[in-house]
C-alpha cells in the first residue's frame, strides 16, 4: 500500500502495480508508515494518536523533520524514551503506543 500527496507520484506508482490511497484512508488500519518524501511534518502527533497500537513508523529520509516527534511529546498525556539516538517509542494520550526508528538525518 503506497500513500502519496503528489497526484504524479500517486499515478506513476499505481501504474506500478501498487495500491495508492491517502494517509487518512489507512491510518488506522496499516501497520507500518515509512516515510521518504523530505516533506516536514509527514506523519504528525495526531496521525500517531489515530494509528493501531504498536504500530511501527520511520524515516527512511535524510532530515528527520518528516516525523513529528516534537509534538507528539507536547501532547498532555503522552510519553516516551528513546532507546538509541536515533530510535524513540512514544505512547499517546490514547495509549496507543508507536514505535518510531531510524528518525533520519545525517
Amino acid at each position: 500500500m503506497i500513500t502519496e500527496i503528489d497526484p504524479i507520484c500517486a499515478l506513476q506508482a499505481a501504474m506500478d502495480g501498487f495500491q495508492v490511497a491517502t494517509l487518512q484512508d489507512v491510518i488506522d488500519s496499516a501497520d507500518i508508515f515509512i516515510t521518504a518524501t523530505g516533506n516536514k511534518d509527514v506523519i504528525i502527533a495526531a496521525h500517531m494518536a489515530q494509528m493501531k497500537h504498536q504500530a511501527i513508523v520511520g524515516n527512511i529520509g535524510h532530515f528527520d523533520n518528516e516525523i513529528d516527534i516534537a509534538g507528539l511529546a507536547k501532547i498532555d498525556g503522552s510519553s516516551g524514551s528513546t532507546s538509541s539516538p536515533r530510535s524513540t517509542s512514544g505512547c499517546s494520550p490514547t495509549a496507543t503506543r508507536s514505535s518510531c526508528s531510524r528518525r533520519g538525518g545525517f
